[in-house]
């Protein structure tokens, strides 16, 4: 778990710096599905204590990311599908997608903003896709990229959603394919970052710390002085 602990740290860095979030989640996806290599095909299976802190790791990248991202279950499948696929001569198997769900830009209310659907690893190459706001359709304002082919045959799909995000607003991103057994949504809601304090407390902090040793020495003098 230690790899984890870093490329924590990692994405942290690199949300600080500003960079893409599907860059981010590609970086996020491409770990974790390294970690199942070992787990999965080397191991045969993850322990259930393996799976809690894949699943832990996967709940605290979307907190860093402000994504909704793909499970760990979501990527066990997914491989284990494409291992099977892999043997020659064997057609390929319907292989489900994933998604994750991100604003292009950081959250202003009132502010126009996009959301981002990134649907990945699906085939064959077809999906159908509708999103939601308060449970109310806005396919309307929805709109969907060409389907682009992975290097193992499967393929990805970008849908985007144009919005003035308000407080307290629901967005829904659901995907259906062959290969699900039920439609896979996404859920997104409206959250501000609130200004932080921390530089204000340490400023705070500092200048009555400085105070109170102006008044100390000020004390000492005076004291030393009737002294004299």
């Amino acid at each position: 778990m230690t790899r984890l602990s870093s490329i924590m740290y990692f994405l942290q860095q690199m949300k600080k710096l500003g960079l893409p979030k599907t860059l981010l989640i590609q970086v996020y996806t491409a770990v974790i599905d390294s970690v199942l290599c070992t787990s999965i095909t080397i191991r045969s299976r993850a322990t259930e204590q393996k799976r809690n802190r894949l699943q832990r790791t996967v709940k605290t990248t979307e907190e860093i990311i402000h994504a909704s991202l793909p499970t760990f279950q979501d990527l066990c499948s997914s491989r284990t599908r494409k291992q099977a696929g892999k043997n020659p001569g064997q057609l390929l198997l319907p292989d489900a997608p994933q998604s994750s769900l991100y604003s292009k830009d950081d959250v202003q209310l009132g502010s126009k903003n996009t959301l981002v659907c990134y649907i990945t690893g699906f085939y064959p190459p077809h999906v159908g896709v509708s999103w939601t706001r308060n449970n109310s359709n806005v396919m309307d304002r929805a709109s969907l990229s060409r389907y682009y082919l992975n290097d193992d045959e499967t393929y990805n799909l970008v849908s985007t959603l144009s919005f003035t995000p308000e407080q307290g607003d629901i967005y829904t991103c659901t995907v259906g394919h062959t290969a699900l057994d039920r439609p896979l949504t996404k859920t997104w809601d409206v959250q501000v970052a609130l200004p932080g304090v921390g530089p204000t407390v340490f400023c705070g902090v500092g200048l009555a710390a400085g105070l109170l040793g102006v008044a100390a020495g000020t004390f000492f003098l005076i004291k030393g002085n009737n002294c004299n």
